[in-house]
């Protein structure tokens, strides 16, 4: 516990002196915080119950997300057609990598930034397999922002600790959960899924 406090104390301050610019297919530049993890020192962590929403697959079947109980998971809301869609397959090097100590990473499709996800569920599930043969759960699509936000997509950008709260800025962006639920990081778009920031917190959510 104490080297997980330290770890994430440290990558907190790392993330919050570095800025990046993301940039979205028409050339629009956001300046966002590069990443945020949770500070040990700022009192106990709260936002509870991540996996007590329910999610539909790709062919419309309720999915429990407390099946994801006891796992660290990699909440990313994902795009075919993105300039981020690349990171698919930095995404299953994760999955590779921990998928069998207790991890996932969890795909949600959204097309609610350029028209970048704009076909069916079982489209999408074909691209992904055949473009960058992804064994994490990739479900059906939702939204992320506005008046049809998924409850999910609530409870992570508005009911999660207030380092973590604010809108979706664009496509891949990725909320790290421990097994109890409850969000302790978030990383802009632009932050690659093997960046060290993020998988050093991995590790030591998985006692390594």
């Amino acid at each position: 516990m104490h080297r997980l406090r330290w770890l994430l104390s440290f990558a907190l301050c790392a993330c919050m002196n570095e800025a990046v610019v993301d940039l979205d297919a028409g050339g629009a530049a956001t300046s966002a915080d590069a990443g945020t993890l949770a500070n040990p020192d700022a009192g106990p962590v709260v936002g509870r119950g991540i996996y007590e929403h329910d999610v539909l697959d790709a062919a419309g079947e309720t999915i429990p997300l407390s099946r994801f109980n006891g796992q660290v998971t990699l909440m990313v809301n994902v795009a075919s057609r993105c300039g981020f869609t690349y990171q698919y397959e930095a995404l299953q090097t994760l999955q590779s990598r921990y998928g069998e100590r207790g991890f996932s990473v969890i795909g949600f499709p959204a097309n609610d930034f350029g028209n970048q996800e704009p076909g069916t569920d079982e489209e999408i599930q074909e691209f992904c397999t055949s473009t960058y043969g992804t064994t994490f759960p990739v479900f059906g699509k939702i939204s992320v922002l506005g008046d049809d936000k998924h409850p999910l997509y609530v409870s992570l950008t508005e009911d999660s600790a207030e380092d973590f709260q604010g809108e979706i800025g664009w496509n891949f962006e990725k909320f790290l959960v421990t097994g109890d639920g409850i969000v302790v990081g978030r990383f802009q778009s632009r932050v690659e899924p093997t960046d060290t920031r993020l998988t050093d917190a991995i590790d030591v959510l998985l006692g390594e």
